[in-house]
C-alpha cells in the first residue's frame, strides 16, 4: 500500500488512491482506524477511490488538543475536494465527519453511506468513552489518544437535526443489531432526518466478519 502526502493548512494527511475514473469516492474511517480497515467497504465500489487517515492516525500529522469535529470536517473536505470526490462513506467518525459536513453544505456530495453512526444532535451516552476504550484498542500516539477521547468522543456532531432536511442526496445508513456503541436506534434516527434517507440493519457478528459479502453487495449497488 503506497500512500501520498496531502499538504494542508492545518498539516499533512496521508492519502491513498485506489481505481479510476468515474464515479469518484471519498471514505473516511472511524476512531482507533484508518485507511486499512477502510478498504473491505470499498473492495465492490467502481470508479476512483480516495482513503485518507484523520488527524492523529496513520501517517497523519497530530496537532496538539483540543480536537473538534469541525477539525475532522476541515481535512475530510480537503481530501475530498482533492481528489473531486462526489460521493463519500464514513464509519462510525467518518460518518459523523460526513454528517458535519453537509450540515454545513448540504450539496455538496450526490450520495452518502453512513456505517454505524454514534454520534448525532446530543451528547453520547454517559458511558461512551469507556466503550471506546473497553471495545477500542486506539492504535495511536498519546497525545492523540487524549485528544480524540476528550474533544471527539463525547460530543455532538451535527449542532441540529433538523438541518438535514437540506440534504437532498440519498443517504444510505448502515447499522448493525446489538452494538451498544453504535445503537440502531441512533441509525434511525439518522437515516429519517434525510429526506432521502434509507436504512439497512444487519444482525449481530460484525458487519465486516459476519456479513462481509452483503454489506460489499448493498454499498456498491447504492453507489452504482
Amino acid at each position: 500500500m503506497v500512500t501520498e502526502v496531502l499538504r494542508t493548512g492545518a498539516g499533512d494527511l496521508e492519502v491513498l488512491t485506489a481505481g479510476r475514473g468515474e464515479p469518484r469516492t471519498v471514505f473516511a474511517h472511524g476512531i482507533g482506524a484508518g485507511i486499512g480497515l477502510t478498504r473491505p467497504y470499498a473492495s465492490a465500489v467502481a470508479g476512483t477511490r480516495t482513503f485518507f487517515s484523520f488527524r492523529g492516525h496513520g501517517a497523519s500529522h497530530v496537532p496538539p488538543p483540543p480536537w473538534s469535529y469541525d477539525d475532522l470536517v476541515d481535512e475530510l473536505r480537503a481530501v475530498a475536494d482533492h481528489a473531486a470526490a462526489t460521493r463519500a462513506v464514513g464509519v462510525s467518525m467518518g460518518a459523523a465527519a460526513i454528517t458535519r459536513l453537509v450540515e454545513q453544505t448540504p450539496d455538496r456530495f450526490e450520495r452518502l453511506v453512513l456505517i454505524t453512526p454514534a454520534a448525532l444532535d446530543h451528547e453520547r451516552l454517559p458511558h461512551a468513552r469507556e466503550l471506546v476504550e473497553e471495545l477500542v484498542d486506539l492504535p495511536v500516539v498519546p497525545a492523540a489518544r487524549v485528544a480524540l477521547l476528550d474533544g471527539i468522543i463525547g460530543r455532538r456532531a451535527v449542532d441540529d437535526l433538523d438541518s438535514l432536511r437540506a440534504v437532498t442526496a440519498p443517504v444510505l445508513v448502515l447499522a448493525q443489531e446489538g452494538d451498544d456503541l453504535h445503537t440502531v436506534a441512533i441509525a434511525e434516527r439518522l437515516a429519517s432526518a434525510f429526506p432521502h434517507g434509507e436504512l439497512v440493519v444487519l444482525g449481530p457478528g460484525g458487519l465486516l466478519l459476519a456479513h462481509r459479502s452483503r454489506v460489499r453487495q448493498v454499498i456498491s449497488a447504492f453507489l452504482s
